[in-house]
């Protein structure tokens, strides 16, 4: 769902990343979320904690050179809210 100025997403969602390189071709693709250390990945991944999030995806080829892309994104986990009443 992508409200005004943000995209909600279940902790469910899959994000899928791959990259090409027509020169001498890809050598990682690498993801960081918010402050953890970058970890390679291999295409696939999900966010399992709930709250706003930043991500960054680097990818290198084999001569060095690297392109990133940042997303910015919330994880919503939490049930809506029910009541249900009645009188006597």
């Amino acid at each position: 769902w992508k409200g005004a100025d943000a995209v909600y997403l279940p902790p469910s969602w899959v994000f899928l990343a791959s990259a090409t390189d027509a020169g001498v071709g890809v050598s990682s693709l690498t993801m960081k979320l918010d402050d953890e250390d970058p970890r390679v990945i291999d295409g696939s991944f999900r966010v399992m904690k709930e709250g706003s999030h930043r991500i960054v995806m680097i990818v290198r080829d084999a001569v060095g050179n690297r392109v990133a892309v940042v997303k910015n994104f919330t994880t919503d986990a939490t049930p809506p809210a029910l009541r249900i009443g009645g009188a006597p």
